[in-house]
């Protein structure tokens, strides 16, 4: 994996669009990264060439004062290229972006943050808040989800009948 990588970009800013466009990096590696040789290029093909270094965990703006790169508010693909001539991040939207949008990633749902945010056996609570010891999968959380799916119920059954429903309810006891 390359330490560098396209963070986001603001092809329509509220104004003059040449004063407002950017498009940033960021290094993720742990280290300072060289931008000898990479570049950046547009969906027209127009490139520009990076130059200097960037610490680790910085990120860098660049404006279109910098790159003279005019990012299209319909369809703009921007690409990173390493010192290899290698495509080693991209960053798009299709259609027309609405003024002042930045486009940004999606977030990559990989198998460590659906276990950590969505898999509820995944969710370990403490000794404190867990019913049963022994096993620690009955959590805090899960009782909360109970008592809220409950709570829910008891509340839709509170809820006064419609005269269709309390006819269905008549018919359904022949």
């Amino acid at each position: 994996m390359d330490s560098l990588e396209l963070l986001e970009f603001l092809p329509n800013p509220a104004g003059n669009d040449k004063e407002g466009e950017y498009f940033s990096i960021i290094n993720n590696a742990n280290q300072n990264q060289s931008l000898a040789g990479w570049r950046v290029q547009d969906a027209s093909g127009k490139a520009f060439w990076l130059w200097g270094s960037m610490d680790s965990g910085e990120v860098r703006q660049f404006t279109y004062q910098q790159t003279k790169i005019t990012l299209n508010n319909q369809n703009e693909t921007l690409t990173l290229f390493n010192q290899s001539s290698e495509a080693v991040d991209e960053l798009s939207f299709t259609g027309t972006v609405s003024e002042g949008r930045v486009i940004k990633k999606n977030l990559e749902l990989t198998p460590e943050l659906i276990q950590e945010y969505f898999d509820p056996l995944a969710l370990r609570a403490s000794a404190s808040d867990t019913i049963n010891p022994n096993h620690g999968t009955i959590s805090l959380w899960f009782f909360t989800s109970l008592i809220f799916a409950l709570l829910a119920t008891i509340v839709l059954k509170l809820i006064p009948k419609t005269e269709a429903e309390k006819l269905q309810d008549e018919y359904s006891n022949f």
